[in-house]
C-alpha cells in the first residue's frame, strides 16, 4: 500500500453494496466490504473533535462526538491499529497544538497518517489557510473593522496549514488528503441549532497545498447539513458523516478518485430530497496529490491483498491488476530504461519503455501506469466540468456536462438539477405592467387626479409631475385603472396626453 497522510478534516459546516449501506448512528458503523487489516499495520489515525466551546458566542454542537466516534470505530475495523489511534477532544488552542506536536513527532517517513477534526472553522478572503476554531477562542471583538476582526481571528484560531499539517509532513508522508466537512456561509453560526460551521468573509480562496487532496463537505457559502427533514430520532449523524463512513464501510479500499463522486452525488442528492428541494449541499475536491510517490500510482485509505501485494480497489470494488516485478534476469539494459522511466514518471517517457519493451519485464506495470494517468486525468476533466456547470447552475451547463460525462456517476444528479430548472423555468409569473408617469400637467390644475373608480369616484390624491404609474388594464369608456404610490385608482384617459410611458 503507498504510504500515505490522509488528513480528514471535519470541520463544523456507486460501488453497488454501498447503495445497501447508510449509517444513521455511531453505534451501527461496521466495516462490511473486503480489506486486508494486516496491510493497516503502520496507519495511524488522529481525531480531533471540539464540540463544547466555552463562549457563549459559539454554539455548541452535539453532533461532533457522533462523528468523530463513527469516523473512530470505521478505521479501527479498516485495520488501523487501537494504539495507533488517538482521540482528542475539545481542547484549546495552547493544548491542541502541543497535541498535534507530540503525535507527528512520533511519526515514521512515509506512515500512513489520518487526521480527523469535527468543530467550528474559519477561513478569511485572500487567505489560502483553513483555520480550526478552539474551544477556548473569544469571539466578542471591540471592534465593526472586518479587516481588525480577521486578523484577530487569524490570531487566537489554529492555522491548518501552518500548525498542522506541515508538522505532519515535515515526517515525509506521501501524499495528505483532506476531508474537511464543514459550512462555508458565516464566520460563526448563530442558528440555534448549531449547525456545522466554517466562515468564509468573503470569498474562498483553494488552498492548493502540494501533495494534497482536500475534499470539502460543502461548496463556500452552503451549509452542511446535520439533520434532514425525515430523520428520526435514531438518527445521530450529520449528513456528510453518515455518507462518508457508509461508502467507506462499503468499500474501504476504494481508489479517492473514485471516492469523491460518490461523496458528491449521495450527499447532493440526499440535500434535495430531504429538504423537499429547498437545500443544497455540494462537496467538492481540490487534488494536488503527487502519484509518482505511490509504487501503484494510486491512493486509497485501505487496501485489498492480491497475489501477496496490498491494492487499491476501483470504484466498483474490484481490485486493480497487480503491477508486475523485475526478475532477477531482466537485461541490465531494460532495467536501467525501466528505473529512468519510473523516475521521469511521465506518459510520454512509459510510452516510449513500450514502445521498446512491448513484451518486457515491466509492460505490465507500464500500461498500469498509463491506464491510471488517464483515467486521473478523466477525473480531473470530469470534476472541473462539474465545477464548471454548478457554477453557472444552468441547464444548458448542466446538459453540456451529461453530453461530455453521460455515465459519470454525477449524471443522475445532473439531470435533477435540470428538471428543477426546467419547473423553475416554467413556473407562471406575476404580469409585468407598462410603467409610466405624470408628465406635463397644464393650467388650470396642475396635477393629476387620481379616483376611487370611474366617473364619479372620489379623489384619492393629486399626483404632481414625475409620479409614478403601472397601467393596470384595458380602459373603461374614458377611464384606466393604474397603481401609484399613492395607491390604487383610476384617472381620465382623456387626459392621456398628460401621461407619458
Amino acid at each position: 500500500m503507498p504510504r500515505l497522510l490522509l488528513c480528514l478534516l471535519l470541520l463544523l459546516c456507486p460501488f453497488a453494496a454501498s447503495a445497501e449501506v447508510l449509517f444513521k448512528n455511531f453505534s451501527e458503523v461496521a466495516v462490511v466490504g473486503e480489506v486486508a487489516p494486516e496491510a493497516q499495520s503502520g496507519s495511524y489515525a488522529l481525531i480531533i473533535a471540539n464540540s463544547d466551546y466555552r463562549s457563549d458566542g459559539i454554539p455548541d454542537l452535539p453532533v461532533v462526538q457522533n462523528d468523530a466516534r463513527a469516523v473512530e470505530a470505521l478505521f479501527r475495523g479498516m485495520g488501523y491499529p487501537a494504539a495507533n489511534i488517538r482521540v482528542l477532544e475539545n481542547l484549546g488552542r495552547s493544548e491542541l497544538e502541543d497535541e498535534v506536536f507530540f503525535f507527528a513527532n512520533g511519526l515514521a517517513p512515509e506512515a500512513t497518517v489520518v487526521v480527523y477534526y469535527s468543530g467550528h472553522g474559519l477561513t478569511f478572503e485572500g487567505d489560502s489557510q483553513n483555520y480550526i476554531v478552539p474551544v477556548d477562542m473569544d469571539p466578542q471583538v471591540d471592534s465593526a473593522d472586518p479587516t481588525f476582526r480577521a486578523r484577530y481571528f487569524q490570531r487566537k484560531a489554529v492555522p491548518l496549514e501552518s500548525a498542522v499539517l506541515d508538522l505532519l509532513k515535515s515526517a515525509d508522508p506521501a501524499g495528505v488528503v483532506v476531508f474537511y466537512d464543514a459550512c462555508r456561509n458565516a464566520p460563526f453560526a448563530v442558528d440555534p441549532n448549531a449547525r456545522k460551521s466554517i466562515g468564509a468573509l468573503s470569498s474562498f480562496t483553494p488552498a492548493r497545498v502540494e501533495g494534497t487532496a482536500i475534499f470539502y463537505s460543502a461548496r463556500r457559502g452552503q451549509e452542511s447539513i446535520a439533520r434532514l427533514e425525515g430523520d428520526g430520532s435514531d438518527v445521530n449523524l450529520s449528513l456528510y458523516t453518515r455518507v462518508l463512513v457508509s461508502e467507506l464501510s462499503a468499500n474501504p479500499a476504494i481508489r479517492l478518485r473514485d471516492l469523491h463522486p460518490r461523496l458528491n452525488g449521495r450527499v447532493a442528492a440526499m440535500a434535495l430530497e430531504g429538504t423537499g428541494n429547498r437545500r443544497r449541499q455540494d462537496p467538492s475536491m481540490e487534488l494536488e496529490l503527487d502519484y509518482s510517490r505511490s509504487d501503484r500510482h494510486e491512493f486509497c485509505l485501505a487496501s485489498v491483498i492480491r497475489d501477496g501485494r496490498a491494492v487499491c480497489a476501483s470504484g466498483n470494488g474490484v481490485a486493480q491488476p497487480v503491477v508486475a516485478m523485475p526478475s532477477a534476469g531482466a537485461g541490465a539494459l531494460e532495467e536501467a530504461f525501466w528505473q529512468d522511466v519510473r523516475r521521469r514518471n511521465t506518459a510520454f517517457h512509459f510510452e516510449q519503455y513500450l514502445q521498446a519493451y512491448p513484451e518486457g519485464l515491466h509492460a505490465a506495470e507500464a500500461r498500469a501506469a498509463l491506464q491510471a494517468m488517464a483515467a486521473e486525468q478523466q477525473a480531473k476533466a470530469e470534476l472541473s466540468d462539474w465545477q464548471a456547470a454548478q457554477s453557472a447552475n444552468s441547464i444548458a451547463g448542466y446538459e453540456g456536462f451529461l453530453e461530455a460525462h453521460p455515465k459519470s456517476p454525477l449524471a443522475p444528479l445532473a439531470r435533477q438539477y435540470v428538471a428543477a430548472l426546467r419547473a423553475e423555468a416554467q413556473a407562471p409569473k406575476a404580469p409585468e405592467y407598462p410603467v409610466c408617469h405624470v408628465d406635463d400637467v397644464r393650467p388650470p390644475d396642475a396635477w393629476l387626479s387620481l379616483r376611487t373608480s370611474a366617473v364619479k369616484g372620489t379623489t384619492i390624491a393629486n399626483m404632481p409631475k414625475g409620479t409614478r404609474l403601472e397601467l393596470l388594464g384595458p380602459r373603461s369608456g374614458d377611464w384606466l385603472q393604474v397603481r401609484t404610490p399613492y395607491g390604487t385608482g383610476w384617472v381620465s384617459w382623456k387626459v392621456a396626453r398628460w401621461i407619458r410611458c
